[in-house]
């Protein structure tokens, strides 16, 4: 069960809540987690384990549920993921100076995986489900 225990900001993307809380996960490490409405466990999160590794991690199951349950255009698409990015960006630095002061950190908004995610966002409904070509990528 994952414990939400520092609010840290909100904002509505496209027709969902997105909510970032710092949180401590099952076992006890420390994360920052860009939440869904109300649900349970973030759509992203980084933590910091105890062995003071960095890990990023962002649900699949979670974003290809929302890839199919968007009902929105291809042009309004790169609109919200764009936003999403943007909102992204500003939680993952704001959660480095909260949780990583002295650590280097690789941020998954500039990282070339968000590219794949990105590009299935956008095109999903044109992809029918085939996302094995971009996810190898």
């Amino acid at each position: 069960m994952i414990s939400k225990n520092i609010f840290v900001g909100s904002c509505f993307i496209g027709s969902l809540q997105f909510y970032t809380y710092l949180f401590n996960d099952e076992i006890g490490d420390v994360g920052l987690g860009l939440f869904i409405n109300d649900r349970e466990y973030p759509l992203y999160y980084i933590i910091n384990t105890k062995t003071n590794k960095v890990h990023i991690s962002l649900d699949e199951q979670q974003f290809f549920e929302i890839c199919k349950q968007s009902k929105f255009s291809v042009s309004e698409r790169r609109g919200i993921f764009q936003e999403f990015m943007k909102y992204m960006q500003e939680m993952e630095h704001l959660g480095a100076k909260l949780m990583f002061k002295n650590e280097k950190i690789k941020y998954l908004s500039s990282s070339r995986e968000m590219l794949k995610y990105k590009r299935i966002y956008i095109h999903y409904n044109e992809l029918k489900g085939d996302f094995t070509a971009i996810l190898q990528q």
